[in-house]
């Protein structure tokens, strides 16, 4: 290679660059959303559906149930969709911009501490380890 090919070759590099970097963070949040929904106890859909990720800063207000049910009946319907909604936020994502994975229902930190269900209590913490081990295991390929 010659010096006078170095600099287009930089910028090629950055851009690969940035390109396994957003599909990294893209493969973490995923691994995050997904783990915290998966866990989060399901009756009326109500707290999983509130799982959702935002750009810049972090989406603000409670929704209802993405898919109404009963008795969890609607879980896998919703967890399908929210790691949809986490992909589309994702895709516009600049480098260096912060994700935010919020969840606003007012009832999640009962949720989270397991009062009075029958999933085990802690699904944040386990969503926050799951993305921690994501991180560790991601390997970025530049060629």
């Amino acid at each position: 290679m010659t010096f006078e090919l170095l600099p287009d070759a930089m910028v090629k590099l950055r851009e690969r660059i940035e390109d396994e970097v957003n599909i990294a963070t893209q493969k973490v949040v995923l691994v995050i959303v997904h783990t915290a929904a998966e866990n989060t106890p399901v009756d009326t859909s109500k707290a999983m559906s509130n799982w959702r990720v935002g750009i810049g800063s972090g989406p603000e207000g409670e929704v209802g149930a993405r898919v109404p049910g009963k008795g969890g009946s609607s879980g896998p319907a919703v967890l399908y969709i929210i790691g949809e909604d986490a992909k589309r936020a994702m895709q516009n994502r600049k480098v260096g911009t912060a994700v935010h994975i919020v969840n606003n229902a007012e009832h999640i930190e009962k949720l989270n501490n397991g009062t009075g269900f029958s999933k085990p209590p802690g699904f944040v913490e386990k969503a926050e380890l799951m993305g921690s081990l994501q991180i560790k295991n991601t390997q970025i390929r530049l060629q």
